[in-house]
């Protein structure tokens, strides 16, 4: 598929604290932004390229009754064994759309003609939600240098997963560059930035599911 993965988003705890840990790698947080309709909101750091974001549920009943319902997001936090997990990725060529089978998710927030496209793995509640995003939807041409952390491109994402027959969704997403998953095991992500260049690790565990090495 001619895809490239855009963010990656962690489902955590109202306030989403836990993104103070990343915080101590010396990353600048960025604005947040709130989910109408989806009853989210987040905290992001902009990458190179690419944004980790923290998801969480701001508005119980909004999660569970707006357009965004379907996504069962509150319903992953709350169940232990759930995936956190969210892979969001874009068409590299915008008069395209993706081939993976998926439903259209129309946000409160997007123009009436946009949506994503969330794939129809998203009631497997063991893998990651594997969302594309709309095609016609412009890329941010830059990030304000108060937010950015340019010097940090990721070169590999490695998901950890306990599912043992992976859905066809998830093994298209599989194929995209740069991702690559690990059946059988506890759920957990390890992001590797500029091919691990100066031979050091962070981990975020236990305050939030997610090592890293640069």
């Amino acid at each position: 598929m001619s895809l490239y993965l855009d963010h990656i988003f962690i489902i955590t705890e109202p306030g989403a604290a836990n993104a103070d840990k990343l915080l101590e790698l010396g990353w600048s947080e960025g604005n947040a932004n709130a989910h109408p309709g989806q009853g989210t909101t987040n905290r992001r750091f902009f990458l190179n390229g690419f944004t980790v974001e923290l998801l969480y549920v701001c508005d119980e009943q909004e999660a569970l009754t707006g357009p965004g319902r379907d996504l069962g997001i509150l319903a992953r936090f709350k169940e232990p064994m759930a995936c956190p997990y969210g892979l969001v990725v874009r068409v590299k060529d915008p008069e395209t759309v993706p081939g993976f089978s998926s439903w259209e998710y129309h946000p409160a927030y997007f123009k009436d003609e946009w949506f994503f496209y969330v794939g129809s793995n998203s009631t497997e509640r063991l893998e990651p939600l594997c969302i594309c995003m709309p095609p016609a939807l412009p890329k941010a041409k830059a990030v304000p240098a108060e937010y950015a952390n340019p010097d940090w491109e990721l070169t590999q994402l490695d998901l950890y997963l306990p599912t043992s027959a992976p859905s066809t969704v998830l093994m298209e997403f599989g194929a995209i560059e740069k991702i690559r998953f690990h059946h059988r095991q506890a759920h957990h992500m390890h992001l590797t930035f500029n091919n691990r260049r100066e031979n050091a690790s962070f981990d975020a565990r236990p305050e939030l599911p997610l090592q890293i090495s640069y």
